[in-house]
């Protein structure tokens, strides 16, 4: 069932995830100015409801999804080389970034999300998409 409202619009923003870290709800989405690069837009909330923009940041890619990690820190998963992960323990700081499934020649690899199972095992669902000759996508 959708909600009635709107829970953000202050920024153009594409494919967002939602994640609590404390009592704060950040909300993460691709963002791209018409001439920059893809980079990821963090909004904040105290309710889960209504999201203020608070920065963006440029981690080289977007699209992207959060996951709390069994280590305690939260995981941002996003479109660069393939699919590449950084790691935060305060959700706006981000460090050691990695490529944790890279594409085949002509293929792009994007759009992941992360789920765990009720099992405790991890999977990951993600886009695949042959490069064309002519555009590049």
């Amino acid at each position: 069932m959708q909600e009635d409202g709107v829970r953000f619009e202050e920024w153009p923003v594409v494919d967002p995830t939602v994640g609590k870290i404390g009592s704060t709800w950040y909300m993460y989405a691709g963002y791209s100015s018409s001439n920059g690069p893809a980079q990821i837009a963090i909004a904040k909330s105290t309710d889960g409801f209504t999201f203020k923009k608070d920065r963006i940041i440029d981690l080289g890619g977007n699209v992207p999804d959060i996951v709390k990690a069994p280590d305690g820190k939260m995981h941002l998963y996003y479109c660069k080389d393939g699919i590449s992960r950084s790691a935060s323990s305060d959700g706006v700081n981000w460090s050691d970034e990695r490529v944790v499934l890279s594409p085949s020649n002509n293929q792009i690899m994007c759009d992941a999300s992360v789920i765990k199972k009720s099992d405790g095992s991890w999977v990951m669902y993600y886009k695949v998409q042959e490069m064309s000759q002519k555009t590049g996508y």
